[in-house]
């Protein structure tokens, strides 16, 4: 993982399926209440100024989908056909019926200057409850899982056994999470937000360099972080596409014989990609 300077007019993306994802993360609040979202005494401030950022940013990059009355206080959202009231309105619920990303929000705390977790919405965790993670330091939030040796090992090495032979390349995806940071200038805090992205490892057989590079990338990480990550089930059957794809794309001329793994000078792209888009 590695930080690159973002630009501002790409911090929050509709997509196609923006319907769908609002009503998904709708359903898991409903489902599960705090833990979806949560907010800690103090955070107030911090959670309203997010929430007055992210309505002027949603109107100025899609003035034909969102629309503020700042008299009023009447946010509305001309897709879904909806409208919240943001001085009356809790500010996370906001978030969660309007924006389809995880926000997660630190405050700096006067006593041990350590940033900690105060207020969230987050639906795509995996691996980890927000519960666990509310009013902790991020040295402390990016602990390895509580208990995983007496509790979990087991069960991990049982399943690496019983990969499952049955399984299709097709149905394999890559998860990606768009990641960002931002400081709020009123109130000092700092902001985590963060969409899970899904692509069929199959579209990387037509895209130069990414098989070789995502074998690469398998083969060479610890094996405590492929375990975090638990790819030990999909491997059998992933890395013999990669390294079939890439040999593919050498034999088309895609990718020169012998290209020696490094990161690519369009990274986070590949040669071409705007062909493709």
């Amino acid at each position: 993982m590695a930080l690159s300077k973002m630009d501002p007019d790409w911090w929050l993306e509709l997509e196609s399926t923006y319907r769908e994802r609002i009503a998904q993360r709708q359903q898991l609040y409903t489902d599960h209440g705090r833990a979806i979202l949560d907010a800690m005494p103090g955070s107030e401030h911090a959670c309203k100024e997010l929430l007055e950022m992210v309505v002027a940013f949603l109107c100025a990059r899609y003035p034909d989908q969102f629309q503020m009355n700042w008299r009023s206080g009447l946010f509305h959202n001309l897709i879904l056909g909806t409208s919240s009231n943001i001085r009356t309105a809790d500010p996370l619920h906001i978030l969660l019926d309007n924006v389809p990303e995880d926000f997660l929000i630190t405050q700096k705390d006067g006593e041990t200057g350590l940033y900690v977790l105060r207020a969230a919405v987050s639906c795509s965790a995996i691996g980890w409850r927000l519960r666990e993670k509310m009013g902790k330091p991020l040295h402390e939030i990016h602990e390895p899982v509580p208990d995983y040796k007496e509790k979990m090992q087991f069960s991990m090495d049982r399943m690496r056994g019983t990969q499952k032979p049955e399984l299709d390349v097709k149905d394999i995806y890559l998860r990606v999470d768009w990641q960002t940071l931002r400081r709020l200038p009123k109130t000092q805090a700092i902001v985590f937000n963060f969409k899970a992205l899904f692509t069929p490892v199959t579209q990387f057989q037509n895209e130069p360099y990414i098989p070789k590079l995502l074998a690469k990338i398998l083969r060479d990480s610890k094996q405590s972080f492929k375990e975090y990550k638990s790819t030990y089930h999909i491997e059998h059957k992933l890395l013999p596409a990669l390294d079939m794809w890439a040999e593919e794309q050498e034999d088309k001329g895609w990718v020169p014989k012998g290209w020696k793994e490094r990161t690519l000078d369009e990274s986070p792209y590949y040669p071409g990609w705007e062909d493709r888009v």
